[in-house]
């Protein structure tokens, strides 16, 4: 699981989001959990890093979960770009891990 808290609005937080994740799964990680309950704030630098995120999950052949709150403005920013549509968003982490099929 990579978790974030705070925002993410610069390249530096954005980079740093696409380093979790490619060390959780460098690390063999195959169900990653993206858990975004935390995060006050994202822009496009932010969604532009969980796209990343998600590419590098899917080269890895992977499977990524998001955890966001519902309704909330991260989850309100993942709706105005889309991203909703092509990502499971789930609104708690009991919900997102369980949602993997082991």
């Amino acid at each position: 699981m990579v978790s974030v808290a705070g925002e993410i609005a610069s390249p530096e937080e954005g980079a740093e989001l696409v380093r979790s994740c490619e060390a959780a799964l460098d690390s063999g990680v195959r169900n990653l959990v993206l858990d975004l309950s935390e995060l006050e704030w994202l822009d496009s630098t932010g969604i532009g890093a969980v796209v990343r995120c998600a590419k590098r999950t899917a080269k890895k052949d992977a499977t990524l979960k998001i955890v966001v709150v519902l309704p909330g403005p991260v989850e309100a920013t993942l709706a105005l770009a889309q991203l909703d549509r092509v990502f499971e968003v789930f609104d708690d982490l009991g919900s997102a891990v369980g949602s993997f099929p082991y």
